[in-house]
């Protein structure tokens, strides 16, 4: 596999340069002779063109479906696009790139090319993790309200006969160990598990003042997925400080609404009483284009 990075500046010769030291031929390509001679070293390969040009990759290169194309084209949307165009149109299938603003992040979507794996405002980090596991998006999945219906569980059990922890269900001791899922929950995440297009982990906040839920969560995940996600399951009070793509949580408390991917608002708003952009997980996998019904 070879890697094509087209725009050369600090932060793509950073890319550049972690690439090679997993192995990786990596091919520079800059209009610019100040660029390609400042950032020589970075790459296997650097070559001053115009990164427009179909002859340069079907002939200088031979580019193929098996490459991938990072694009830091960022300031000249039409060039961004063009040279998207350009290869699609030789076959690439692999093209990622950074985006100037929304319109421009649109307009590359519509193309179909990956902006979520690649753009400036993430860290460097999440790059070295995404190519680990073969830039598979990154899917967060939250617990209570998500994957277990805390509401009935909460509502069924024995220390709540009362009706004295209805607004404070995960303060109940040992609620978390037997909750019902969410109609739909399980065979949903085992979709999106078995499709392998993904990284998925389960990302919970526990109640502080109720440790038990911790070690009950965890048995929890591990009752109804086994094995999947073993080491997969993080517990967090701050959801905005984890790199990633997707986030399905039914809340946008605890840094989900500050989170940098695309928050997937799911299910009942107990708060407002309606239902948040993705009110079942029919329409998650809908999202995910993975509903076979």
């Amino acid at each position: 596999m070879r890697y094509f990075i087209v725009g050369i500046n600090p932060f793509s010769a950073c890319f550049a340069k972690e690439l090679i030291l997993q192995g990786e031929e990596v091919i520079g390509i800059d209009n610019s002779d100040s660029n390609v001679e400042i950032f020589a070293d970075d790459f296997s390969l650097v070559m001053c063109a115009d990164a427009t040009d179909r002859e340069l990759y079907s002939s200088s290169f031979s580019i193929t479906e098996q490459d991938v194309v990072l694009l830091f084209i960022k300031n000249d949307i039409a060039a961004s696009l063009l040279t998207c165009s350009v290869l699609l149109e030789l076959g690439v299938s692999q093209i990622h790139s950074v985006y100037q603003s929304n319109e421009h992040r649109n307009l590359l979507t519509m193309l179909g090319i990956e902006t979520d794996l690649l753009n400036d405002r993430l860290l460097f980090k999440s790059w070295s993790i995404k190519k680990k596991n073969k830039l598979k998006p990154i899917i967060y999945i939250d617990m209570d309200g998500v994957l277990a219906d805390l509401a009935k569980g909460a509502e069924i059990h024995s220390d709540n006969k009362d009706g004295s922890f209805t607004n404070k269900p995960d303060e109940i001791v040992g609620v978390f160990k037997d909750l019902p899922p969410m109609a739909g929950a399980i065979d949903a995440v085992n979709q999106l598990l078995a499709s392998d297009r993904y990284d998925i982990f389960i990302l919970t906040t526990a109640p502080w003042d109720n440790p038990s839920a911790w070690i009950d969560k965890r048995l929890w995940i591990a009752d109804k997925f086994g094995a999947s996600f073993e080491k997969k399951l993080i517990i967090s009070h701050r959801k905005d400080l984890l790199i990633g793509d997707y986030l399905i949580d039914d809340r946008t408390a605890r840094g989900a609404a500050e989170f940098s991917g695309k928050h997937l608002h799911f299910g009942w708003d107990y708060e407002r009483e309606v239902f948040n952009e993705y009110k079942d997980w029919d329409s998650i996998l809908n999202f995910f284009k993975l509903n076979l019904d």
